[in-house]
């Protein structure tokens, strides 16, 4: 598509600051994803005023759409960026592999910021000889918040260029550049020096502070709640009378309710862990006695008693040994599957979140049930977090209740629920992809016409078929959903899909209608699905078209063909 300065149109009222603050941000984070590890503090710092510098355009305007000069970057028909050399800069890296605009939407800055930085870093790096450019690994990103528009290598204006490694700043230069840069970021600093307080140290002699650290020590290492809780178990293993043991296992009961409570996890799992002792250690024990030590494992799992103990453990994950968490959670009953799995939709800290996901995980093997009955929530996030066990665990009987989900779930759970029909090969799960072909949601059509493709689902082929094409239901889809479709309808069709998708592709002679490039190249892509001999020759007779986007489906479909 040819690009004019007509394709910007001026908003009057727009800070043009903004926009070049943003543009700066990007060189900056750039030059940082060049010479830092993704872990370096320096590239994380960019990347996070990157997308602060984002969200300030999004203050004034729901889109930025850049047109590309070769030493500058326009807005609004205002230049916003220019550079000093025309043959070194972020306007040139796009210029010279044919992109002449460039669209950001709003949620670019969340993950596609990062990964177009790190496309723009691979170009500048490729061998002159490399069959990629930006155009293609642009199409392979298949980016949701970032649009282009490209044109043939010699632009309107007849300048023509190759691609020829360009003249860069040493690394030396450009890493001191960069880190004077990034110094300038404002930092916040909370610590307070003693130089700061101006306050004097008292000096102590050896005796003094000898006397001074063993106090400190014996305060810290008393552990009052320890001690009652021994002594008390001490009274019920050695108290034979039954009465006197129930009214302890009673005592022990409350009292662990306001360890909860006080969030003294570490008191917790002591007593648990010394109430199994005392269970096999104890004589003559009733069922009644033993009945009222093991309520207290069964208490930890009613859902008040959970949500108070995950909450605490994971805010205070510090204080108490992950093996003791292990065990906590690995002693749960099933009653308390479903508010475990709100719990784990909260937690914020990964360590503990991870043994509560695996004990989960271990549960939903040995009761089914209790995942399965988990599915039937009212809570979206516990119907999503039990779909993901579902799609981890494929477990069995699940699938009716999935297609459910598929029909009445929120946008969220349905996004979920056809994931985890991916884990199933079944006539019934396929079947629930093809209604899905016509849900509201995109991932979710184009999750369901990708596992419809992959699975060769044959009764799907009419309802693919109907939607691809240049006038079809996916006229204004985005390309990820067009290729989907027509990646499925290519190894849906076969041979007898030729004939429906040669037209796409060929747009020549006088009378014929002129179809989108995107819809030519995905033409092209599910001709590569075909793979048969007829469909080889299809794609050659359009190998040297003039179209860029175009011509790399067609050599890329060309090559997956001949594998």
């Amino acid at each position: 598509m040819d690009v004019t300065q007509e394709t910007v149109q001026a908003t009057p009222g727009h800070d043009m600051k903004a926009v070049e603050g943003l543009l700066r941000e990007f060189v900056k984070a750039l030059r940082a994803v060049q010479l830092y590890l993704p872990n370096n503090p320096m590239y994380e710092n960019a990347c996070k005023q990157l997308a602060k510098a984002f969200h300030n355009v999004w203050d004034q305007t729901d889109r930025i759409e850049l047109l590309v000069k070769d030493s500058e970057l326009l807005w609004e028909e205002v230049g916003v960026y220019k550079q000093e050399s025309k043959n070194d800069g972020l306007a040139w890296l796009l210029y010279k592999d044919g992109i002449r605009g460039i669209t950001f939407l709003p949620g670019v800055e969340e993950t596609e910021s990062v990964a177009f930085l790190n496309i723009l870093n691979q170009v500048r790096t490729l061998p002159p000889e490399s069959a990629d450019d930006l155009l293609t690994l642009l199409w392979e990103q298949e980016f949701e918040f970032i649009r282009h528009e490209a044109t043939e290598l010699a632009d309107a204006d007849g300048d023509e260029f190759t691609k020829e490694e360009i003249d860069a700043p040493d690394s030396e230069t450009v890493t001191a550049e960069v880190q004077r840069q990034m110094a300038e970021q404002p930092e916040s600093n909370d610590f307070t020096t003693i130089e700061d307080s101006g306050a004097s140290l008292l000096a102590l002699n050896e005796e003094e502070l000898a006397y001074l650290q063993r106090e400190i020590t014996r305060e810290y290492e008393q552990d009052l709640r320890t001690n009652v809780l021994a002594i008390l178990l001490d009274i019920f293993e050695t108290q034979r009378n039954s009465s006197v043991r129930i009214e302890i296992a009673g005592i022990l009961e409350k009292f662990m309710v306001h360890l909860v409570a006080t969030g003294d996890f570490g008191a917790v799992l002591y007593l648990l862990r010394e109430v199994a002792t005392v269970t096999t250690r104890a004589q003559e024990l009733t069922w009644e006695e033993k009945q009222g030590l093991e309520n207290l494992s069964t208490k930890l799992s009613e859902p008040e008693i959970f949500a108070q103990v995950a909450t605490g453990l994971d805010r205070n994950v510090a204080d108490v040994r992950e093996e003791e968490i292990e065990k906590l959670f690995s002693g749960l009953k099933p009653a308390v599957f479903e508010p475990a799995l709100l719990a784990l939709t909260q937690m914020q800290n990964e360590d503990t979140k991870t043994l509560l996901e695996d004990a989960l995980i271990k549960m939903a093997i040995a009761h089914k049930d209790a995942l399965i009955g988990a599915l039937k929530s009212g809570d979206p996030a516990v119907l999503q977090m039990a779909v993901r066990f579902v799609k981890t665990l494929s477990t069995e009987g699940s699938v009716p209740h999935l297609r459910r989900l598929l029909r009445d779930g929120d946008d969220a759970t349905r996004l979920e629920v056809i994931g985890a029909l991916e884990k199933f090969a079944t006539s019934e799960a396929l079947d629930a992809a093809v209604v899905a072909l016509d849900d509201k949601l995109r991932d979710v059509r184009i999750t369901a016409a990708r596992m419809i493709g992959q699975a060769r689902h044959a009764p799907a082929l009419g309802i693919i078929e109907s939607k691809i094409g240049d006038d079809g239901p996916l006229k204004d889809a985005d390309l990820s959903e067009k290729k989907a479709f027509f990646e499925a309808y290519g190894r849906l069709a076969g041979d007898s899909g030729i004939t429906r998708l040669t037209p796409l592709l060929h747009t020549k002679g006088l009378l014929k209608k002129k179809v989108d490039p995107q819809v030519r190249a995905c033409a092209a892509m599910a001709l590569g699905e075909i793979g048969t001999p007829t469909a080889v020759e299809t794609l050659k007779k359009v190998d040297d078209d003039k179209d860029p986007v175009v011509r790399n489906a067609v050599h890329r479909a060309l090559e997956d063909s001949s594998k």
